[in-house]
């Protein structure tokens, strides 16, 4: 007896779906997830050492822990997270869960203090990044204020030190691009995070964005970078504190009345080469500034009017609002001591 047409093209069919399935099943354990990675799971805060385990983000933000019997007080609350499992994005050895036992950060940690009202209003500022991001709400979260944890996928783990560089400025980029308010207070590469979790009948939602994993080559670089500028300018800036003279003896006859900070400031500047353009001027009518703010103790008026008179010194001159923020950031940056020309300079006038 031989099978009816139809039949027998609807099997083939099942035969050719179920091959399918099996293939796209191969094909998904032979390229595996970013969101795989090794965690420290804690049974509670008092539980240091914890232990190791390969996670899958995805079930472990898709199934929180459900919570009964949680109050609204902020003390309830607190109770209720205290007894809360926690966990780690990183690899330790093995003795304990600060900063000096940790080895390794597999993927980018960051909680995001603003609430919002929904999940989907977050994820919609991430997802132009084109990043690969794994959130979920926190414990406390309520129907129209919910705090996210986001984590973002590394293209490769880094180690504590790289952590302290890129987490600070990824953190101000998210703030720059996305307007996403970054906890300041999470720099630590040891950070601890309650499990995901929800308290019963309040909202809990979480999302994975598709996307690249974070380079953090690039970001080191600007972070090293950054660090070896600001070095340089602590060496530059001690570069040009004058060695303290001795103290000068008074005056024959008795005190003389001395010259006022503005009267030394302003002959100072009268013994200083203007600045030309090419040959370190910028830096030289920086020094200026921060010697007159930082060493004579002037207001920004004061020293702002000693410096367009020197102007006419430089070639070619500054104009008045680039006078003016050279004072702004010398006020801002400068690391001088505070007076510290005020004694030289007065023996220097009197």
């Amino acid at each position: 007896m031989t099978a009816r047409p139809d039949i027998k093209a609807d099997v083939e069919r099942r035969v050719a779906d179920i091959g399918r399935r099996f293939e796209a099943r191969d094909q998904e354990r032979a390229s595996p997830s970013p969101w795989r990675l090794p965690i420290r799971l804690y049974r509670s805060t008092k539980d240091n050492v914890g232990r190791e385990q390969l996670e899958d983000l995805v079930r472990f933000f898709a199934k929180p822990l459900v919570v009964d019997g949680v109050g609204e007080t902020a003390e309830e609350l607190d109770a209720a997270k205290e007894r809360l499992p926690m966990w780690s994005l990183t690899v330790t050895d093995g003795r304990g869960c600060k900063l000096p036992n940790v080895t390794l950060v597999t993927a980018l940690g960051i909680d995001c203090d603003e609430p919002e009202a929904c999940t989907d209003n977050f994820s919609s500022r991430l997802h132009p990044l084109g990043l690969a991001a794994a959130i979920h709400t926190s414990f406390r979260a309520e129907p129209r204020a919910r705090k996210h944890r986001l984590v973002f996928s590394l293209s490769r783990p880094i180690t504590p030190g790289e952590f302290a560089l890129l987490r600070p400025l990824v953190g101000q980029w998210l703030g720059r691009v996305a307007g996403i308010v970054v906890d300041p207070r999470v720099k630590d590469a040891g950070r601890r995070w309650f499990v995901p979790a929800v308290r019963r009948n309040k909202p809990y939602s979480w999302r994975i964005l598709a996307g690249r994993p974070l380079d953090p080559e690039p970001w080191l670089a600007e972070a090293r970078a950054r660090a070896a500028e600001e070095e340089r300018a602590r060496s530059w800036d001690q570069a040009q504190i004058p060695p303290r003279p001795p103290p000068a003896p008074p005056p024959p006859g008795g005190v003389g009345q001395r010259p006022s900070a503005l009267e030394r400031a302003r002959l100072y500047v009268a013994r200083t080469p203007g600045a030309v353009t090419g040959q370190g001027g910028g830096a030289a009518t920086m020094a200026l500034a921060s010697k007159l703010v930082r060493g004579f103790l002037l207001t920004d008026d004061q020293a702002l009017s000693l410096l367009l008179d020197w102007n006419a010194t430089c070639k070619p001159p500054w104009s008045r609002k680039d006078l003016e923020r050279k004072v702004r950031e010398a006020r801002q940056k400068s690391r001088l001591p505070e007076g510290f020309l005020l004694e030289a300079e007065g023996r220097r006038a009197s």
